[in-house]
């Protein structure tokens, strides 16, 4: 997906961060994203996590545009807790990361205890997949309606769909979060 694509698929979600604002984008790899992400928040701060020490060192070669949040970088798995010194988020992307994730409830679950009251979790996913090496624990959209009423959330909100060039479709779904991670 070109950063093009990315950054019209993204800009379904209609995201404004204000300059103490901070993202996580977990499962960055490369950056196609991240940097969507941070043009559409326009200030404060996107981190991107992934374990490729070599993805995010393209992140860090690319030139910040104008008008964008700063964009940091973790080496970190996203599966494990992530640092607290973060606190609280303001949202968290997944693009494409969370069917390599074979328990997705419990991740669900303590990710939405790291976002802020009035913060999202912004889900992209293939709708249509079938488990393959490439995605190996697939994340259709009534799987993800599944998931998040088994965390006792309401459902997720499905922003937009595009076709995908390695077939299928990909889907961009919203989860608000209210006081403590749960919905409001």
């Amino acid at each position: 997906m070109t950063h093009e694509e990315a950054a019209r698929f993204l800009s379904h979600a209609a995201l404004a961060g204000r300059a103490d604002s901070c993202w996580f984008d977990l499962g960055a790899g490369t950056g196609t994203f991240t940097r969507a992400l941070a043009e559409q928040l326009g200030a404060g701060t996107v981190i991107a996590v992934d374990t490729r020490k070599d993805a995010l060192a393209k992140q860090q070669t690319t030139p910040d545009r104008a008008n964008c949040a700063r964009i940091q970088v973790l080496q970190a798995d996203f599966e494990a807790p992530l640092p607290a010194s973060y606190g609280h988020v303001d949202g968290i992307l997944m693009a494409n990361a969370l069917h390599y994730v074979k328990n997705q409830q419990r991740l669900l679950a303590q990710l939405m205890l790291r976002i802020a009251s009035g913060g999202q979790l912004l889900i992209i996913e293939y709708n249509d997949r079938r488990a393959n090496p490439w995605v190996p624990y697939p994340v259709p959209y009534k799987q993800l309606e599944r998931l998040c009423a088994q965390v006792g959330l309401g459902a997720p909100e499905q922003l937009a769909e595009m076709r995908s060039r390695f077939g299928g479709t990909l889907y961009l779904a919203r989860i608000r979060v209210g006081v403590l991670g749960r919905e409001g």
